[in-house]
């Protein structure tokens, strides 16, 4: 009987979880985002890089998320990719 209360618990836990995570898209990008910046202060500049792409794809209009991936695309040695990131910025905020 314990068994099955504890099933009925699990599975109700993983729906609400699924439902919040959907209705949230951002807490995803702000986790993927908060895993750049710890990378890119400890100077793991090609998992930040990582990180920021994948915050992008659910906030491709944050520019916080787009400076910090411009910041690291220099430091990864792609300037052509950060100029484009830096103007993705200026058309996303053009005052």
């Amino acid at each position: 009987m314990k068994k099955k209360s504890l099933n009925i618990i699990l599975v109700k836990f993983a729906v609400i979880s699924i439902i919040l995570l959907t209705a949230m898209p951002g807490y995803a990008s702000s986790t993927a985002f908060q895993s750049g910046i710890g990378a890119y202060s400890r100077h793991e500049y090609i998992i930040a890089e990582h990180y920021f792409r994948k915050a992008l794809l659910t906030d491709p209009n944050n520019t916080s998320i787009r400076y910090y991936l411009a910041i690291t695309l220099v430091k990864n040695n792609k300037a052509g990719e950060a100029r484009e990131e830096y103007q993705a910025i200026i058309d996303l905020n053009p005052y």
